[in-house]
């Protein structure tokens, strides 16, 4: 998860009255407290963990936190700015409505919160109403979800969501959802100095210890070609049946497919689960001719599957070109990470077995995967009672930088079982009961619990892919 505390300024400003904050009962589950506002206030909110960025209502409707400064533009600092109103399900609390778009409001839908236009009903009113209390903190102000006081507006991965909390709420969920109220947004509101500002340029990856220093420039390295065997075992007998060195300019479209289940060439499609918090857009593969894959995830609102993302990511498989039963992967890849030393975003590289056999029984084996911020090997599959364990591995500290990341698959009439094979040496071994070819899959994207990026737009690199049978 996360480690670094966030917490959200809300910086308010009148428009016609003064804005009054009154904590005056009990009313919003572990807060302890209801806030009144005057109706008209008007209200911008800047991260404290990142100043500068504050929430804004995107174009596309998702609301997120982007970098709004002075010297932004009218429009950009007015998509930052909301009106206090009424609540619109109840008088005693409270709506938020775009400044530059009358009658749209914040709402939350599944979870996620957007600018939506007020369709009168009852139950946009419901997720357009929030209840404002005192701080889950102890201080400052919390807003709970008018329709479900469990749920509670939270600032995460540069967006906001309506999150439930309880008794064993964690202190992140604390700060990244209690607000204070401060000067206006503009010329008046002073600089804040509290920390600095996340960088503009690429991230560079902290050294982890315990595990191997990673290059730091991911363009300078490219590995040694067409090794015969794996590096787990030089002196084995493999026959190697998939290599792609990535040394040509353009993709390889004999050897892989763009995108989740594309329906046409070039079509931009939707993720793998709801989790997924990216479309996947074939123009974000790009193969230069550099030696190396680049798979591109950006902070760059994207639409697919009928509905909106905020972010676009990038993903290539062989679901059309190859799977086999058992064999030796092995992949060599730059991991990007952020300055905390986490996995930034969800860069993996796995199996996953073809749609004609159900999930979980199908199974999937994560070779690698920067899931929740952290390097994981996890494995899936159907335990017999139609559950995955979803076992993993997560080693002590993140591979980040430039690693090989390999799995033997044994599969026998007496043994079916996986092994994997980081920088060549064995990390964790299981039994897996899984009897569906596998196809291969390289993809970088973001999910809600991820590490995130330095700055708005992230590549997880591939120097080479190799099969053996």
């Amino acid at each position: 998860m996360v480690t670094n505390s966030r917490k959200l300024v809300v910086w308010v400003a009148m428009a016609t009255c003064l804005l009054t904050v009154a904590v005056v009962s009990s009313a919003v589950g572990a807060a302890a407290g209801t806030v009144t506002f005057s109706p008209g206030a008007v209200v911008s909110f800047e991260s404290v963990n990142y100043p500068g960025y504050r929430i804004r209502s995107a174009a596309d409707a998702s609301v997120r936190i982007d970098r709004i400064s002075s010297t932004s533009s009218a429009t950009d600092r007015a998509d930052a700015t909301y009106v206090v109103r009424t609540g619109l399900a109840s008088p005693r609390d409270v709506s938020f409505e775009s400044a530059t778009r009358p009658g749209w409001f914040l709402r939350s839908e599944n979870g996620q919160v957007f600018l939506r236009s007020n369709d009168g009903t009852s139950g946009f009113a419901a997720t357009a109403t929030f209840v404002a209390g005192a701080g889950l903190t102890g201080s400052e102000t919390s807003f709970a979800l008018w329709s479900d006081r469990h749920l509670y507006l939270r600032h995460r991965n540069f967006l906001l969501w309506t999150e439930a909390t309880d008794a064993a709420h964690t202190s992140l969920f604390r700060s990244d959802a209690t607000f204070a109220v401060q000067t206006p947004l503009g010329s008046a509101a002073p600089a804040p100095t509290t920390t600095p500002a996340p960088p503009t340029t690429a991230a560079t990856v902290p050294t982890t210890a315990g595990a191997p220093s990673p290059t730091v420039s991911p363009t300078t390295t490219v590995a040694a070609r067409a090794a015969t065997n794996p590096s787990w075992d030089r002196n084995g007998s493999y026959a190697l049946v998939r290599d792609d060195e990535f040394s040509a300019s353009g993709l390889d479209s004999s050897l892989w497919s763009a995108g989740w289940f594309p329906r046409t060439p070039g079509e931009v499609t939707a993720p793998e689960g709801p989790f997924n918090l990216a479309c996947y857009d074939p123009t974000y593969v790009s193969q230069p001719g550099d030696g190396t894959l680049h798979l591109r995830l950006a902070r760059t609102a994207s639409t697919c599957g009928g509905g909106p993302k905020a972010y676009t990511g990038s993903m290539v498989t062989t679901r059309e070109q190859f799977s086999q039963l058992g064999g030796a992967y092995e992949a060599r890849i730059y991991v990007p990470g952020n300055r905390q030393g986490q996995a930034a975003g969800w860069p993996s590289w796995w199996l996953n077995g073809q749609s004609s056999t159900p999930y979980p029984a199908h199974g999937e084996v994560d070779i690698m995967e920067g899931w929740a911020a952290r390097t994981s090997a996890i494995l899936h599959y159907d335990d017999g009672t139609g559950r995955d364990p979803n076992l993993a591995w997560t080693p002590p500290a993140n591979y980040l930088g430039w690693h090989t990341f390999g799995l033997g698959w044994t599969y026998t009439a007496s043994q079916k079982s996986v092994t994997w094979y980081w920088d060549g040496a064995a990390v964790l071994t299981r039994n897996w009961p899984v009897t569906t070819p596998q196809y291969l899959v390289l993809s970088m994207a973001i999910a809600q619990p991820s590490g995130l990026p330095d700055s708005s737009s992230v590549e997880m690199l591939v120097d080479w892919v190799r099969v053996w049978k």
